[in-house]
């Protein structure tokens, strides 16, 4: 019975074939005889050889013989690779060399025999050598500079074979013809320095030297030579009148151009509203005295080839004086209402603060507003509710801000009657007459009666007290009482300890 033996052959480097082949000795075949076989030669493993031109590949063939038998090693000795292009191999020894020239795929057949066996037995491998150039180009990439900036860099090659090899480029390329580039062909380096825009397509090659034909590899990349001078974003800005705008231009400049910048010089917040600009340094300033909306457009030019790159921008010179919310209010009757009216400058303009002082209010029932401070005041003698408006001018401009609030005068008589009530049901009947006053204060220094409870809340006394709270006679009760935490303050006739 036969034995077979499945080998996998590299055609090229990435190409795979597979050769049955059937085999004969190695102790597993009958001889012609009909007697056992001796003990088997068997050929040890070779496998397949990848060798680029001009590289010297040596191996030895050897065989497994554990009984000594008398064995010889052959090979297709016709074969070209022997015949033409310089391999050798001793059957005596086994061993194989050659250094190739030239790119190519060889199956070439090795055998043991078994001389002790008539017939003789052989056992053979045929392997694939592979002569392929392993001389291949880095990759290079595309490639970005600005005009009058500088492009360096290396071209170089994967060389694991040691191979003769040596670089070149399209020199005949306007680049390096006309524009100032350069190559050097024994060290890879490139260097420009571009001083126009534009797009350039150039090859750079490795040729492998020990070939025959010469084997190259080569790459085609693209410089973009591009303006990358950019400027920076502005971006819209707002001022106040007679407040100041100041900022300034910048640009990225990677490829250290020399660059310059500019406005539209004849925008007439240059010309007649004192808008300042400085093209050396890119800082603007201004100082606006008027209100309105200007389109402004800054430049950053790139001085090496003449490229500019603007952006517009909305100036806004607006009233940012605002008045600052005062919201509704209330007071109680005989109280006294204190609120300043303020407002949000950031300017800094001249500001003033004004209200309706044709209101009854003012005219006739005693209320006073301090215009330089925004100071209003007012102890009411009539209930009622009042609508009135109180404005911030910015003087710088003429422009106002105004907010028109509701003052409600209540009378909280019937509420105090209802605090008294709790004094007298709850404090005088846990704490004695003089019970005990909030805040450590003894209840008899404001006395008993109402009007007492009434006085002691308009004149500050009991200013701790939230009379608009919605439980108005429950918090007058408790303030005149101070009672402990402990006590339950919904149920006017428990004491305390």
């Amino acid at each position: 019975m036969e034995k077979f033996r499945v080998y996998a052959l590299f055609a090229g480097l990435l190409t795979v074939s597979l050769i049955l082949q059937a085999c004969g000795g190695g102790g597993g075949g009958s001889p012609a005889t009909g007697g056992s076989t001796p003990a088997g030669v068997t050929l040890n493993s070779i496998g397949n050889k990848l060798i680029a031109p001009g590289a010297s590949l040596t191996f030895t063939v050897s065989a497994t013989n554990p009984d000594n038998h008398s064995i010889s090693f052959s090979t297709d000795s016709t074969h070209a690779i022997y015949m033409s292009q310089g391999a050798s191999f001793n059957p005596a020894t086994g061993q194989f060399s050659w250094t190739p020239s030239v790119e190519g795929s060889h199956q070439v057949t090795f055998s043991v025999t078994n001389n002790d066996v008539t017939p003789a037995v052989t056992d053979s491998e045929t392997i694939t050598i592979n002569v392929s150039s392993r001389v291949q180009l880095n990759a290079i990439g595309n490639k970005s500079v600005g005009p009058g900036g500088t492009l360096n860099f290396t071209v170089s090659a994967f060389n694991p074979d040691n191979n003769s090899v040596s670089l070149s480029t399209d020199s005949s390329h306007a680049i390096y013809t006309a524009q100032g580039a350069t190559f050097n062909a024994g060290t890879g380096q490139f260097s420009w320095t571009p001083i126009a825009l534009g797009t350039h397509q150039i090859t750079f090659t490795v040729t492998n030297d020990d070939v025959t034909p010469a084997v190259t590899d080569s790459e085609t990349i693209t410089i973009d030579v591009s303006n990358r001078v950019q400027l920076n974003a502005i971006g819209n800005k707002t001022v106040g009148p007679n407040g100041t705008l100041n900022f300034t231009l910048t640009a990225s400049n990677p490829d250290a151009n020399a660059i310059s910048f500019s406005t539209d010089s004849v925008h007439d917040i240059y010309t007649s509203q004192g808008a300042t600009f400085t093209p050396a340094t890119g800082e603007f300033n201004w100082s606006p005295t008027v209100l309105g909306d200007h389109l402004v457009t800054f430049t950053v030019t790139n001085d090496d080839v003449g490229v500019a790159v603007s952006e517009t921008i909305t100036i806004s010179v607006s009233n940012r004086v605002q008045l600052n919310p005062i919201g509704n209010q209330s007071v109680t009757l005989g109280g006294t209402l204190n609120f300043t009216v303020s407002a949000s400058n950031p300017d800094n303009n001249s500001i003033s603060f004004s209200t309706d002082t044709g209101h009854i209010i003012y005219t006739s029932q005693n209320a006073s507003f301090t215009p330089a401070t925004g100071q209003f005041s007012w102890t009411p003698a009539v209930t009622g509710s009042h609508t009135v408006s109180f404005t911030v001018s910015n003087n710088d401009v003429s422009v106002t801000d105004s907010e028109t609030i509701s003052i409600n005068v209540q009378d909280n008589s019937v509420l105090l009657a209802q605090g008294e009530a709790l004094y007298s049901q709850h404090c005088q009947s846990c704490h004695g007459v003089e019970g005990r006053g909030g805040a450590g204060t003894v209840f008899g220094v404001i006395g008993a009666s109402p009007e007492a409870v009434r006085i002691g809340l308009t004149t500050g006394a009991m200013s701790g007290v939230n009379v608009n709270s919605g439980n108005e006679a429950t918090a007058i009760g408790f303030y005149l009482c101070d009672l402990e935490p402990s006590i339950d303050y919904t149920n006017p006739v428990q004491c305390p300890p």
